[in-house]
């Protein structure tokens, strides 16, 4: 079993390079690699399921489940072909490993000092490196002005951080590389999101590292050294990725304006069965006519992908998902340990970062934002010996 663990987690961390070298497209390596994955994800979280007790589960595993099944059913039906079916498990590829996370961590396998500290600092490392080599590359080509995607792959592992708090020189310095990173990769929605997210990272830093005067200011000084050599290292960047601002209304967000209006208006032209239950799998890219410009013609909101092709019900479950997460965080917030703000960072980047661009099917890196939420569920049903949730009288935590 722990072969397969070490297996799968050398696996979820070559990904990101995986899939720059080579297009995430039919039979390349990196869609052969993620299958693989995809089955061996499966087998563990099977053998978990009949290996251990697990007749109570946090209601989140439920909905996700339920969330899945419904998506599977309406595919089916819409019969979107091939590339849905393909889809589909992309993106289920991201919630079985939410699944997986969750029972190894609840059940005490997964090794937190060998797998998970190893697991996220060389994601770090390598979409850090992996986001240098396209900002020189970008920058020799076309110019500063071009905004990179690896922002949004650096914030999704931005919860990520809380699990070197223990490690007091790892964790400034992963906080310096993915600030640092995402500002510079010019994507306005992913500054936002690290904006959001790093309050109560700040909170968290000031309540657990400044107990005295003097370490306060010798937070501040480093924050601002540290901001300094960003400066200095990066100031071309900076100018430029912060320039894209002042261009939000020129632009639309992108073309953001125009394509959540595409879908709002197809949404509420469709007939009753359609708003109920939606297209289908990939409905919004079918009922554009633009069935080949899979990026551009998303939503880039999860919300809007989501009603369009799964109507109000999946619209529904994937909001129940939502709020499994905040009542957690809510029924926990006397429990203020490093999974509760890893829970509420990785809250905060899930949900805005689910308005502004996409998580659902922009699936790449989605996988590492889902098992820090995972991770942080299942380590605080361990820390608490028994907690009742207000809504749910049946279901009790055990050590």
């Amino acid at each position: 079993m722990k072969f397969l663990q070490r297996l799968l987690f050398l696996i979820l961390v070559l990904l990101p390079v995986i899939d720059q070298l080579y297009k995430f497209e039919e039979n390349s390596p990196a869609v052969m690699i993620r299958a693989g994955a995809f089955v061996l994800m499966c087998l563990m979280m099977l053998f978990q399921l009949f290996h251990h007790n697990t007749t109570k589960v946090h209601p989140i595993i439920k909905r996700i489940t339920l969330l899945m099944i419904y998506m599977a059913v309406v595919t089916v039906i819409a019969d979107g072909g091939f590339q849905s079916a393909y889809t589909y498990i992309r993106v289920c590829f991201a919630f079985v490993g939410f699944i997986l996370v969750y029972y190894l961590t609840r059940n005490s396998v997964l090794d937190e000092k060998v797998f998970v500290v190893f697991f996220f600092a060389v994601i770090l490392i390598h979409g850090v490196l992996s986001y240098m080599n396209i900002g020189y590359r970008l920058e020799g080509q076309r110019g500063l002005s071009i905004a990179d995607n690896m922002g949004y792959t650096l914030v999704t592992l931005f919860s990520g951080i809380m699990f070197f708090t223990k490690k007091k020189y790892a964790f400034f310095i992963t906080i310096f590389i993915i600030a640092t990173g995402v500002l510079i990769s010019g994507k306005r929605g992913a500054i936002l999101v690290l904006v959001l997210a790093a309050i109560p990272l700040i909170k968290y830093i000031f309540t657990s590292y400044t107990r005295s005067g003097f370490r306060k200011v010798f937070i501040i000084l480093l924050v601002i050294i540290a901001g300094s050599v960003a400066l200095y290292l990066f100031g071309d960047y900076f100018d430029a990725s912060l320039g894209r601002f002042d261009k939000l209304q020129e632009d639309g967000g992108s073309g953001r304006n125009d394509m959540y209006l595409l879908y709002l208006n197809n949404f509420w032209s469709s007939d009753t069965p359609y708003i109920i239950f939606g297209h289908g799998l990939y409905g919004g890219l079918w009922s554009t006519g633009h069935r080949y410009a899979f990026v551009h013609l998303l939503a880039h909101n999860d919300w809007l992908q989501i009603l369009f092709d799964f109507g109000i019900i999946g619209a529904v479950i994937y909001l129940l998902i939502f709020s499994s997460i905040y009542r957690t965080i809510r029924q926990h917030r006397h429990f203020k340990d490093d999974s509760y703000y890893m829970l509420v960072i990785a809250f905060i980047v899930w949900g805005i970062k689910s308005m502004l661009s996409s998580t659902f099917l922009m699936t790449p890196n989605t996988i590492y934002l889902y098992m820090t939420v995972a991770y942080a569920i299942g380590k605080m049903e361990i820390a608490c010996q028994q907690v009742v949730l207000p809504l749910y009288p049946t279901y009790t935590i055990q050590k």
